[in-house]
């Protein structure tokens, strides 16, 4: 079996979701200091636009999820703290 797949390529998501997906993050999002979220995403919501942006992207090209990103950063940083 042949991995056509290519960079960027996220199982389940089209490219055409990927770019709405892309595009909503880059527009930013504005939230209240009384959220209530929880779930995965929840954790991006106490980074900035740019962070944001950048753990999407980092997922993406990782071919895992945003959480999985920031835990990885996390770990990492903490080990040389």
């Amino acid at each position: 079996m042949s991995d056509d797949r290519k960079e960027g390529d996220v199982p389940g998501i089209s490219d055409e979701r990927m770019a709405e997906l892309v595009a909503e993050a880059e527009r930013g999002y504005t939230f209240d200091d009384d959220r209530t979220e929880s779930g995965p995403g929840a954790l991006l919501l106490d980074l900035d636009k740019d962070q944001r942006v950048a753990v999407l992207a980092r997922a993406i090209h990782d071919h895992t999820d945003p959480a999985s990103v920031v835990r990885t950063a996390l770990t990492d940083y903490l080990a040389t703290a």
